[in-house]
């Protein structure tokens, strides 16, 4: 599945617990009456609390006493490999709030200053944390009061479950290593963390009883989809007078009613009445589920000051927005109305809304701080640099020195640095119908390889992040668009293989997706040889120049970005697989080879709607296999 939206509240949203001072981008909180919850009811006016009432960010506790959660959930998502820290109290009352530990792997914050709480006592209590088999972990130590009675001990599996390979004397010194084999992680399950790294949004209700609260996203584009579309967020409910949770979505900036909703039944109708059904779990482990348009009342039955414990574990709720696929400008509301008093906090953390499409990359979203970087890649990305990963058989990566976010695989918008090659900028449309069209736009940014003084005959690889195909039923078909202007081009390839830093067919995800030479190896790609596709060329490597223009050049078809079809069929069942993109550089500088909207479909599982079909009706629809439509009462299909 394609993630549309994402967010899980730890990246500066409000300045500190029980502030609303920095919304996600794009998102906007209700105040003074200013949005329509459902037709003659609006938001509460908040008068001058605007940041401490109502819809609000916070860690840890929330302030208000029996109510609301522990802390962030944590993890929020699988994390892959994953060992785990377990902290230990030699007296048995804790780390006093002021010893505590941080852990990096590979120089990247992981856990940031946790603690032991007192009523934790001896612990141990386990955080886990995802590592790589060699990674560079380093633990820190930074002490308060009695630190000679902290400790802490290091596991290979989650939650301490597996194999302790370290202990630390008391009062730790820092201590760094390079990281076993560590255990796979299971899914999230709604624990937390008392730590300012691990946030969440909430409704704070001291003082703020009985009032209608609304905040809502930025605006999501579903104009490409086709199928279902499915949001999911876990909720912290715990208080004696617990309020509501409600999800609408609508076309309008301001209005979550059914006047605006963006599909049927998506807005809200009165209190308890309209808006998205949820499903959602009724205990600890969804082992049981309730569905309705409200989750409504004190749901968990400890938090705020309890130890970690399932009966205070966030629970997770699915969210049906299929009817508003089509649609290309939705915006989704949170709706609570308030309890009778201070003891209701609800809590909502970790959402994110995806489609049927197993995968999908723009490439628009902060991936790549400027032209010709690498600073951010996309979530569970990795670039290859120093011969980390296995190109094929006797074949690493190149060696990028200090030129790691400069050179080789980085993210550009616009022209690139390098005169005569590379594309004029990003695809102006990233969704199915496009015809390859570009614009010079910051907002539409792709994947390129930088090749000024990086040539000749480099070796780049850079792979996506795990892709679970354990599920999925051939055909499987992975699309994107690329550009290969310049006299120097070298070469495109994709492998998929079931390890994390090797392409080859050694570790292979299906037969012939591995790489076993610079020319040979890896999936077949059949490619646009022209701008609309009329001519088409199929092999296991794009080679030299294709398009004729680019970089500076006025857009017109002879630079537009073309498409490229890749079948990932062989690869099915498989639950781990990674996604490599192989460029050999060619000879000199004019190489800049680009890629942009990449997505990964499961086509036996389409949904095709018909509406106008009668019996007896012929049908015809094109990119859609004979297994897609098990049956349609009489209608004849002819595929």
């Amino acid at each position: 599945m394609a993630i549309l939206l994402s967010q899980n509240f730890n990246d500066d949203t409000g300045a500190s617990d029980g502030s609303s001072a920095t919304l996600p981008s794009g998102w906007e909180k209700a105040d003074g009456g200013n949005m329509t919850v459902y037709a003659a009811q609006d938001d509460s006016d908040l008068a001058g609390r605007q940041n401490s009432a109502g819809w609000v960010f916070g860690y840890s506790r929330t302030p208000s006493t029996v109510t609301g959660p522990g802390g962030g959930m944590f993890p929020e998502t699988t994390l892959g490999s994953v060992g785990s820290i377990g902290l230990i109290d030699t007296y048995g009352d804790g780390w006093h709030n002021n010893n505590f530990v941080s852990v990096s792997v590979n120089g990247n914050p992981v856990l940031t200053n946790i603690t032991l709480p007192y009523f934790d006592g001896a612990g141990p209590l386990w955080f886990d944390f995802a590592a790589n088999l060699g990674d560079a972990v380093l633990v820190s130590f930074t002490p308060g009061a009695y630190p000679y009675e902290c400790q802490y001990e290091l596991n290979d599996a989650s939650q301490g479950a597996g194999n302790t390979f370290y202990t630390s004397p008391t009062y730790p010194s820092t201590y760094g290593f390079s990281a076993p084999a560590f255990a796979a992680a299971p899914p999230p399950s709604g624990t937390w963390i008392d730590s300012s790294s691990e946030r969440y949004m909430y409704v704070e209700t001291s003082g703020w009883y009985n009032k209608y609260n609304l905040i809502r996203t930025q605006a999501i584009d579903l104009s490409s989809v086709t199928g279902s579309v499915t949001m999911t967020f876990w909720f912290h409910m715990f208080g004696a007078n617990m309020g509501n949770i409600g999800i609408a979505a609508t076309t309008a900036t301001h209005d979550a009613s059914s006047a605006f909703e963006a599909g049927t039944g998506l807005g809200f109708t009165g209190d308890n009445t309209g808006g998205a059904t949820i499903t959602y779990w009724t205990n600890d482990d969804g082992s049981t589920t309730a569905t309705g348009v409200r989750i409504s009342g004190q749901q968990q039955t400890e938090g705020h000051s309890d130890s970690l414990d399932p009966a205070n574990y966030w629970r997770k709720a699915t969210v049906d927005l299929s009817a508003a696929a089509g649609e290309s400008t939705v915006y989704l509301y949170f709706f609570c109305k308030s309890g009778g008093s201070y003891r209701s906090d609800l809590a909502i953390d970790a959402f994110e809304i995806v489609d049927d499409r197993i995968l999908f990359q723009d490439f628009n979203d902060d991936t790549g701080a400027s032209d010709g970087s690498s600073a951010t890649l996309p979530s569970g990305w990795e670039k290859a640099d120093g011969g980390n990963m296995t190109v094929y058989s006797g074949q690493a990566d190149s060696d990028l020195g200090y030129s790691q976010d400069s050179k080789g695989w980085v993210f550009g918008y616009g022209n690139t640095l390098t005169y005569a090659t590379g594309p004029g900028g990003g695809m102006s449309t990233e969704t199915t119908g496009s015809d390859g069209a570009w614009t010079s736009s910051s907002d539409k940014r792709y994947m390129y390889v930088e090749a000024s003084g990086w040539y000749p005959n480099k070796y780049n690889l850079i792979r996506t992040q795990a892709i679970d195909l354990s599920s999925v039923t051939a055909p499987v078909t992975m699309t994107f668009w690329f550009h290969m202007y310049g006299a120097t081009m070298g070469n495109l390839g994709i492998a998929a293989t079931t390890a994390t830093h090797d392409a080859s067919d050694a570790s292979e995800a299906g037969t012939g997706l591995g790489f076993t030479s610079d020319y040979t190896g890896g999936a077949t790609i059949t490619y646009w040889m022209d701008d609309g596709g009329s001519t088409t060329a199929t092999g296991v490597r794009i080679i030299g120049q294709q398009q004729t223009e680019g970089h500076l050049d006025p857009l017109d078809p002879a630079n537009y970005w073309r498409k490229a079809t890749v079948d990932l069929s062989a690869a099915v069942g498989e639950s781990t697989v990674y996604i490599y993109f192989f460029c050999k550089s060619g000879s000199s500088y004019t190489g800049d080879l680009a890629i942009d909207a990449f997505q990964i479909d499961d086509f036996a599982r389409a949904v095709v709607k018909l509406s106008g079909v009668y019996a007896g009706d012929i049908i015809s629809v094109s990119g859609v296999g004979t297994g897609d439509i098990s049956s349609i009462d009489g209608v004849i299909w002819d595929p």
